[in-house]
């Protein structure tokens, strides 16, 4: 099946690589204990961040994104007893963080919907908005996380996602984080 892509992070091809690694995670174990998203988190962060003149400041950075995108690898997984991947890479320039989950498809559209709107827009208005609505609605999503990414943390985001369909799908969201900002 064809995946869409979404954001301005899919260029053709990458450079090469200074630090890789993958995670596979069972999201079952993280909501057990969901404190393992935060130390993991944390691991991570301090790991990246060692390559870094400001490290305190990149492990901020990178346990935060991290930290978001692996709430939701957990939150939106189809089987909590299926692993997760977390695959996080130093290009030297940036830091790219990739979170791989199988998706419901009731969830799939509105990710795609909300990116896409996040993508047309102003991520600091769309932020104060979505609070609003938050707080009026009940809904089980209310995307400020990859919103807050955007406004307060990473200079790309993706998405990739399935065309069309039914079922379970497998999606990708990505970030990334300039290496410049992070020595801010």
């Amino acid at each position: 099946m064809n995946a869409e892509r979404f954001g301005d992070c899919w260029s053709g091809s990458d450079p090469r690589a200074l630090t890789r690694f993958e995670l596979n995670l069972m999201p079952m174990d993280l909501i057990v204990n969901w404190r393992r998203c935060s130390m993991t988190s944390d691991w991570i962060g301090r790991y990246i961040a060692l390559e870094f003149p400001q490290e305190d400041h990149a492990f901020r950075e990178i346990s935060t994104v991290v930290n978001e995108l692996l709430e939701n690898l957990v939150k939106f997984a189809v089987n909590k007893r299926e692993s997760v991947k977390l695959t996080v890479t130093n290009f030297g320039d940036f830091v790219r963080i990739d979170a791989t989950n199988k998706c419901r498809d009731v969830h799939v559209q509105p990710l795609r919907d909300g990116f896409l709107k996040l993508l047309d827009s102003n991520p600091e208005e769309l932020f104060l908005t979505r609070v609003e609505e938050a707080a009026d609605a009940d809904s089980s999503g209310s995307g400020l996380g990859l919103i807050a990414l955007a406004k307060d943390h990473c200079s790309g985001l993706g998405l990739e996602v399935p065309a069309a369909g039914e079922g379970e799908f497998l999606v990708t969201v990505r970030a990334e984080l300039s290496t410049e900002e992070m020595e801010d």
